[in-house]
């Protein structure tokens, strides 16, 4: 699958988008910190006495603006800030930025051990000083590393006392994490990976929903008509990329729809079971193209991208053959549907899943599955011990098998999984 494409997509939208309410550019403007400064409030009042304390900011975070002349009273004038670190030097000096209105966290320039190190230090600094912070802007896609918008590495952004808008852009979001954010009132997502499978009854005083990153055929991955609706009648605005694509997504979903009534999930039917029905329904009806995956595996211009046009899920529901992107797609949105954890990853040159059952993670490759078709027959008889790629865990694969190889993987799999973690380790230092 063409990971680059998906890459510079993320990419380009981040460059390009603007902060929700707060009209920071997202424009690069050098390196270190953009700030906009203003001693006085918007009544021309001096807010507090100002201290000519030296801030001693690192300077990895200096530009024109900032420098080893910043005082401490320059940092407490901070309405809007900007922050991009190269390196993991401290950002302790932030505690005295309690005027903020906006912050904008852009990592994408640290290495991933300097990524977790700023995190951790985030987690020490006391933000519910930070009365008047609102917008936050966070920034942490990274080429090359595996990182994850949760609770251990943004826990912080909970401890702001009113904070309201959030705009995300990174590898993974744990859903469950966005829920805990009671007061949001905005949210924009762009995600590398279409993991939005979020309550969204939870986030009660939500008024908008940015997500015109995504493609129809990639938001029908998680968002369902039934979120549709509870976003409804909560009358929050969707955002999608175009006029077309919400009457897409709903054209798109009535047909998963269709398919689970086809595959016929029985109410005491086992996580496993459920899996294993949706496996078998996805390997009887979908193609796999081969010559096509041999070519683009090869490095080939075959015009390959076809198959995910308008997102994943376009050559799993209207081409008559697939490639490994789409198999993956359909399992990840058909499994949403009938309440399975399922995520779709990548490497360089294939796509598969994770399933996440009882606490853990295991691998379900079903392109490799219809490959074989003996594999297909064991699938239909239940012999699934004797089926390799298929709910398999992570330490149970083959160290040398780079096909399963990636990144592009939740944070926890990594920490989680000591084998993984040594494949993940193996490709971060041939990357970088």
């Amino acid at each position: 699958m063409n990971k680059l494409k998906k890459q510079l997509l993320i990419l380009s939208l981040a460059l390009n988008s603007t902060l929700v309410g707060c009209g920071v550019s997202k424009e690069p403007t050098g390196t270190g910190i953009t700030a906009e400064i203003d001693r006085v409030d918007d009544f021309g009042n001096t807010e507090e006495t100002y201290d000519p304390t030296p801030a001693s900011i690192p300077s990895t975070y200096y530009n024109k603006d900032i420098n080893e002349t910043t005082t401490i009273g320059d940092l407490n004038s901070l309405h809007s800030l900007e922050i991009l670190p190269s390196d993991s030097s401290s950002i302790f000096w932030l505690s005295n930025c309690k005027n903020l209105r906006s912050i904008d966290i852009d990592l994408s320039k640290c290495s991933y051990d300097e990524w977790n190190q700023i995190c951790y230090d985030l987690e020490k600094i006391d933000f519910s000083g930070f009365e008047k912070l609102e917008t936050a802007y966070i920034y942490t896609y990274l080429d090359g590393s595996a990182n994850t918008f949760n609770e251990e590495n943004f826990g912080f952004l909970r401890r702001i006392p009113n904070l309201k808008n959030i705009t995300i852009i990174t590898n993974w979001i744990d859903s469950s994490f966005i829920e805990t954010f009671n007061n949001l009132e905005e949210l924009q997502i762009y995600s590398s990976c279409a993991n939005l499978n979020i309550d969204y009854s939870k986030l009660p005083n939500l008024k908008r929903l940015d997500l015109s990153g995504y493609e129809p055929y990639t938001l029908a991955m998680d968002l369902t008509n039934s979120d549709l609706e509870t976003l409804d009648n909560n009358g929050v605005e969707v955002v999608f990329r175009d006029n077309n694509t919400r009457s897409k997504l709903l054209e798109i979903n009535n047909k998963l729809d269709l398919m689970i009534d086809d595959i016929d999930i029985k109410s005491d039917d086992t996580d496993i079971e459920k899996l294993r029905k949706i496996s078998i329904y996805i390997t009887d009806n979908l193609e796999y193209d081969k010559d096509t995956a041999m070519a683009i595996g090869d490095g080939e211009d075959v015009g390959g991208d076809y198959f995910y046009q308008d997102g994943f899920l376009y050559g799993a529901l209207e081409e008559k053959s697939q490639v490994c992107g789409n198999y993956s797609a359909l399992l990840h949105a058909l499994g949403k549907r009938v309440g399975l954890e399922v995520y779709d990853v990548s490497s360089i040159n294939h796509a598969w899943n994770f399933v996440k059952l009882n606490d853990d993670y295991y691998v379900v490759d079903l392109t490799y599955i219809d490959y074989d078709k003996s594999a297909i027959e064991l699938l239909k008889n239940n012999q699934i011990d004797n089926l390799a790629y298929y709910l398999k865990t992570l330490d149970q694969e083959k160290e040398t098998d780079l096909n399963h190889l990636t990144v592009d993987v939740p944070e926890e799999v990594i920490k989680k999984n000591k084998v993984y973690e040594k494949k993940y380790k193996t490709i971060i230092n041939n990357e970088n």
